[in-house]
């Protein structure tokens, strides 16, 4: 993993106004850096700010206070060197494979033999190549999100962000997901965010493990994860960092219940 800072957030806070017209701070005090070509995970319960912070690194959303730069320049809108996967795909229906991963290197003006090119590419990086003129309601879950991914990594983006991508597939696929975006970052060495409430999947996935605490999200512990790859979920190490995440999970739950009652 790299030293060279990438993402640097600081003290970032996010305040809506709800439709009674009442403000609710969503976000508190938040401070995290990101090394180049790190993978890190954004682990938390529902509620606790977990892709309201994805979107303010990704430029979605406008912080309230705190500064938040990328390659050391404030993030502003979203910026095509920096993609966000999220979990529905947002795959063209109308569009073949393809298509659909051809989408943004039209966008920027590529010849069609190149965008055809470096579509090959990655539709044999992630399995499709059968399956390219295929539309996305003739794929399996599974499918389409390699194709999102596919889309998103044919751009060339020096950041993913992901947002609970694997969230609505089913076990098997979910873990075969798991491996083959290891397997993809491995290759490209992009820095990936990757926003999770899946304890088992942060710790298969990440160099680093952000734990986040609600009511407002904050960065509540930062849990490392210096276990080789590809990664055995049977194994002592895995399973010794699972628990302590647990434990932790544990404490803030039994917090929260404090609080209420």
């Amino acid at each position: 993993m790299s030293t060279r800072k990438k993402i640097k957030v600081e003290d970032v806070t996010k305040v809506f106004t709800n439709n009674k017209g009442e403000q609710q701070q969503a976000l508190a005090g938040v401070d995290l850096t990101v090394f180049d070509t790190e993978f890190i995970c954004l682990l938390g319960a529902s509620g606790c700010g977990k892709t309201t912070l994805l979107n303010l690194m990704a430029g979605f959303e406008s912080i309230s206070s705190g500064t938040i730069y990328i390659d050391d320049k404030p993030v502003g809108s979203p910026q095509p060197q920096y993609q966000t996967i999220f979990q529905n795909y947002g795959l063209f229906p109308w569009r073949t494979v393809e298509e659909n991963i051809e989408y943004g290197l039209e966008v920027q003006g590529v010849s069609l033999a190149e965008r055809r090119k470096i579509a090959a590419n990655y539709m044999e990086m992630v399995g499709l190549e059968k399956f390219r003129h295929s539309h996305p309601h003739q794929l399996s879950g599974g499918m389409q999100q390699r194709v999102a991914i596919a889309r998103a990594l044919a751009v060339e983006p020096e950041v993913l962000f992901m947002d609970e991508p694997f969230g609505a597939l089913d076990a098997l696929t979910r873990f075969r997901m798991q491996e083959e975006i290891t397997r993809i970052w491995q290759e490209n060495k992009q820095t990936i965010v990757f926003v999770t409430h899946d304890i088992d999947e942060a710790v298969f996935l990440a160099d680093r493990i952000f734990i986040m605490s609600p009511y407002p999200g904050r960065i509540k512990t930062v849990v490392p994860v210096p276990i080789g790859r590809p990664r055995d979920r049977t194994d002592y190490d895995f399973i010794k960092i699972r628990d302590r995440i647990y434990g932790e999970f544990k404490l803030t739950v039994k917090k929260e219940l404090d609080y209420y009652i």
